[in-house]
């Protein structure tokens, strides 16, 4: 138990250094804000894709999805109908959107509807992704505490959510 834990350890390590390596190797040619968040609006299709889909692979989708179809069996699946639905919503509006050449959902609103609608909308985006952050936080503390589990470096899930926050701050604002 212990070796495999040392090669989860090992894997992650490898696997953090090489998003840490690629992701400064990119930073170099970020220039403006624009590039930053939409990538210079220059993204092929299939890599907007993976880029959308790697996105949600977060904590809710990975433990939370999975734990409703283990519950619900395929009724399970009409979780993420919001998600299929969204998507297809986006790809009808996508050229529309992208004419207000705008960056964010409350810069849009914004345009679109007056300051007021982008301030709320944009109190809606903090505290989402807040939540959303939090969370993965958090799953990021239990799977660093249970893989090292029995094990002379076990870590308790507080300290493995410091540890995942830590790194989730250093390597948005490093890389």
């Amino acid at each position: 138990m212990a070796l495999l834990s040392n090669l989860y350890i090992l894997a992650i390590l490898a696997y953090l250094t090489a998003l840490i390596g690629v992701g400064y190797y990119k930073s170099r040619s970020v220039e403006t804000g624009e590039d930053f968040h939409v990538a210079g609006r220059a993204l092929k299709w299939y890599v907007l894709v993976g880029t959308l889909l790697a996105t949600w692979m977060g904590n809710g989708s990975l433990f939370g999805g999975a734990g409703l179809g283990y519950r619900n069996g395929l009724a399970g699946l009409w979780s993420s109908a919001g998600a299929w639905i969204g998507i297809l919503v986006v790809y009808f509006i996508a050229r529309r959107i992208r004419n207000f050449g705008q960056v964010t959902v409350p810069d849009i609103f914004e345009v679109r509807y007056g300051r007021v609608s982008g301030v709320l909308a944009t109190i809606i985006t903090v505290v989402a992704y807040l939540t959303i952050v939090s969370y993965q936080f958090k799953g990021g503390g239990n799977v660093l505490h249970y893989i090292t589990q029995g094990t002379d470096a076990e870590l308790s899930i507080r300290t493995g959510i410091t540890i995942t926050a830590v790194f989730a701050i250093l390597y948005t604002v490093l890389a």
